[in-house]
This record gives C-alpha cells, structure tokens and sequence, in this order.
C-alpha cells in the first residue's frame, strides 16, 4: 500500500510514470496498471468534492479499519495474491 502511495505522490509532484515506477520495481507490473487508472481519472478527480456527511463516514470507516489485519496484496515475491 504504501508503494501505492508513494508512487502516487511522485507523479503528483510532476515525476513520469516510469520515474514512479523504478522505485518499486518488485511491484512494476501491479504498480503500473493502478497507475495508469489513476493517471486517467487524476483531471476528473479535481471537480469533485464530497459532502461533508461523506467525509465524517469515510473518515470513520478509516478509523474503524486502521486496527484490523489487512490482508497483503502481494506475496513476498512480489506475485498477486490469488485472494484479489
């Protein structure tokens, strides 16, 4: 997740998609296509701005979730789990 997040970031801050990328390349091929996705709904993303009762619920949501296990996306060799 937190690979996500800095790639994310790095292209936010004007970076290309492959600058992004060469600092997880373990996670290359995964990374890539969220990537992409996001690179493509990032213009359509600035119109939007949620209520504030969605922010309290999402924000709750957040808080609720931060202490349960979360399942890891990837295996320690960096392969898809089967359970996404």
């Amino acid at each position: 997740m937190q690979a996500l997040a800095d790639c994310l970031e790095t292209l936010r801050q004007g970076s290309n998609l492959e600058a992004a990328l060469e600092r997880y390349p373990e996670y290359r091929a995964h990374l890539k296509a969220l990537l992409e996705v996001a690179s493509l709904i990032h213009p359509l993303a600035e119109d939007v701005v949620p209520s504030p009762a969605l922010r309290e619920s999402i924000w709750a949501l957040l808080l609720e979730l931060q202490d349960e296990p979360t399942p890891s996306l990837f295996h320690a060799g960096g392969e898809a789990s089967e359970a996404y």
